[in-house]
Order: structure tokens, then C-alpha cells, then sequence
């Protein structure tokens, strides 16, 4: 099944794996290519439910996916397997 737009679980899924590793908003943009808008509220949200966690870095915000994060996502990764 060919899928032209992302949902809001894809969405949430990539942020979480780009920010594994540390990512800055910038990036994120860069990566998805989605309004700055609408990457800012997916952040603020996985930012209060405690998915991703915020470090500065010379004077740049970081987001960092949190071990809730992690498990979040190896979820999401397996109810995608079984959509297979």
C-alpha cells in the first residue's frame, strides 16, 4: 500500500529516532521537511509526556530521546512489524 502523507505516530516515531543520538530543531526541520510550526508542537509534546529530554549545548537546545523514549519507540518499531 503506497502511503503519501506521514501520521502523526510516524512523525513522532522519526523525531524520537533522530534524537537518539542528540539532535537541534534545526536538524529535525532538515530531516522531515515539515513546517517549523508543527516539528516545535510535536517536540513541546514529547518533551511533557517525558519521550524526549532537552540539553544545552553551546548555546543550542539538544533533544535527546529518553529511555521512555527508547521503549516508546521499540514498540512502535514492533506494532509496525506485525502491519506487515
Amino acid at each position: 500500500m503506497l502511503k503519501l502523507r506521514r501520521d502523526a505516530m510516524d512523525i513522532k516515531a522519526k523525531i524520537l529516532e533522530f534524537a537518539q543520538e542528540g539532535v537541534t530543531r534545526y536538524e529535525i526541520f532538515h530531516k522531515l521537511r515539515m513546517p517549523y510550526t508543527q516539528i516545535y508542537r510535536y517536540l513541546q509534546f514529547l518533551k511533557d509526556i517525558q519521550l524526549v529530554e532537552i540539553e544545552e549545548a553551546g548555546g543550542r537546545q539538544i533533544y535527546i530521546t529518553t529511555e521512555k523514549g527508547r521503549k516508546w519507540l521499540s514498540l512502535y518499531q514492533q506494532l509496525k512489524e506485525l502491519e506487515k
